[in-house]
């Protein structure tokens, strides 16, 4: 249990007995939490005011009741059960509900969501995996990357993983990159999956405002798009229409295609004014 929790608090009790033979006992008993507040090892999200009342009869674990808060004003709450066997969990069968809860234990990336999971059992490589899906509405997000730190590398082979996911997320603006070469406005829907392949999203996300450093000038953006079509990383592809102003206040249209595979982006650049090469421009 140390290892799985690295800070906590509050108040926790728990009661046990033991009925049967010898052979072949069986456990009885339950867990409760009162105002407790924890953080798993590993991730950042705190949860604090958690409450809980947890049955233990024999091979199965039934959470009757769990609830809490967690981020400035996100809550949660959660039942089921899960089966054990050999003191090792066998099946899952939860539903949790989380509004405005805060994520942010995903490197470089921050957000707030609401909406419904599940958790149930896949059967990988012989052996049970929980499985979560669901649908979240992301109410803010901020990504901290630049258009180039989005990783395109998948796994060098198959993965074994500890958890399955498929998490549908709605995405109605709000949600911003922000780097220093770039503050931009995303909305649209996307899955996010884990699975033997790795971490990746698929879906479409439409760029709805915002600006773009390019070649040290500032570009707004008209419109644009991150399509997330590559099962191994996050790395999807650009494309974004922007445009800036010369010095004498005449418009500079910018179009830049970003493919998955490509090093570097293709910028074409064009004048307002006909008869203006890439070069005259700059």
């Amino acid at each position: 249990m140390s290892d799985l929790v690295a800070e906590a608090n509050g108040k926790f009790s728990a009661g046990f007995k033991i009925e049967g033979p010898i052979a072949d006992p069986v456990i009885l008993g339950g867990v409760r939490l009162e105002n407790a507040g924890f953080r798993l090892s590993g991730m950042e999200e705190r949860f604090r005011g958690v409450n809980a009342n947890i049955l233990l009869e024999d091979t199965l674990i039934t959470i009757r009741e769990l609830k809490g808060k967690e981020g400035k004003d996100g809550s949660f709450t959660a039942a089921g059960s899960i089966g054990i066997s050999g003191w090792h969990p066998e099946w899952y069968d939860m539903d949790l509900h989380v509004d405005k809860c805060l994520f942010a234990s995903i490197s470089n990336v921050m957000a707030i969501a609401t909406g419904d999971l599940h958790i149930g059992t896949e059967t990988v490589s012989g052996r049970p995996v929980p499985s979560l899906t669901g649908d979240l509405e992301v109410n803010r997000a901020e990504i901290f990357l630049m258009l180039d730190e989005f990783t395109s590398g998948a796994p060098t082979g198959p993965i074994t993983p500890s958890l399955l996911a498929m998490v549908d997320l709605e995405i109605p603006g709000n949600a911003w990159i922000k780097t220093p070469d770039a503050n931009i406005e995303m909305r649209g829907d996307v899955t996010l999956h884990h699975d033997q392949r790795g971490t990746y999203l698929r879906g479409n996300l439409d760029l709805v405002r915002g600006w773009y450093n390019v070649y040290g000038n500032k570009f707004k953006v008209r419109s644009g798009q991150l399509e997330f079509a590559y099962a191994g990383g996050f790395r999807p592809l650009v494309n974004i229409e922007a445009e800036t102003l010369d010095p004498e206040g005449r418009k500079i249209f910018l179009s830049l295609l970003w493919m998955q595979d490509d090093l570097e982006p293709k910028v074409t650049l064009v004048h307002e004014d006909p008869g203006y090469s890439e070069t005259d421009i700059w």
